[in-house]
């Protein structure tokens, strides 16, 4: 039992080490497998440019992002699992609930908190992104966000009054779909 979970651990290390690493040096690995001789194209067999079309280079920020992200929600839900009391679940048996029902009625209402907060999270670091967008496309494509948007203005345009209007009706924005998060959230039949 001891070995498994220091096997564990190191798996749990392997999926939050693209989180522990800056957006740069991750931009410029992945530029590097979405270049159109990089490795994705050689392992697929494909021709594809997968930063100069609109679609494409999208849905590469997209992957890109998520591979990134993935293990900091993985490490935030193992915690919430980790401390959910057995007591409930030995109820839920003797109750005689499958596995599924366990999981719904259960284990998905006491992570109610731990998917709030992780989802949360995912739309403010959604609303931080930049630095993919500059290293991979340098915002051409579509892939323009916001925050890449007011830094063009500022210091490219230098139009400083509009770059703050800009962030400053972002951050309206963000607390207004915060608020509607944690509401939705806090609902008693959600």
């Amino acid at each position: 039992l001891r070995r498994r979970m220091v096997g564990f651990g190191w798996l749990r290390l392997l999926y939050f080490l693209p989180v522990a690493t800056s957006w740069v040096a991750i931009a410029v690995v992945w530029r590097l497998v979405l270049h159109p001789y990089g490795l994705l194209n050689e392992a697929l067999g494909l021709d594809v440019n997968w930063l100069t079309g609109s679609s494409t280079a999208r849905w590469a920020l997209v992957i890109m992002g998520v591979w990134k992200e993935t293990g900091f929600f993985l490490i935030l839900f193992l915690a919430g699992l980790a401390r959910l009391p057995s007591e409930v679940y030995e109820a839920a048996l003797v109750d005689g609930a499958n596995a599924w029902q366990r999981f719904w009625r259960v284990t998905f209402p006491l992570l109610k908190p731990i998917t709030a907060i992780c989802s949360v999270i995912a739309v403010i670091r959604g609303f931080q992104a930049f630095s993919p967008q500059v290293v991979l496309t340098g915002g051409a494509f579509d892939t323009e966000v916001v925050n890449l948007f007011v830094y063009k203005t500022a210091f490219e345009n230098a139009r400083m009054g509009r770059a703050s209007a800009v962030a400053v009706l972002m951050f309206l924005l963000l607390i207004s779909v915060t608020l509607v998060q944690l509401r939705v959230f806090r609902r008693e039949d959600a």
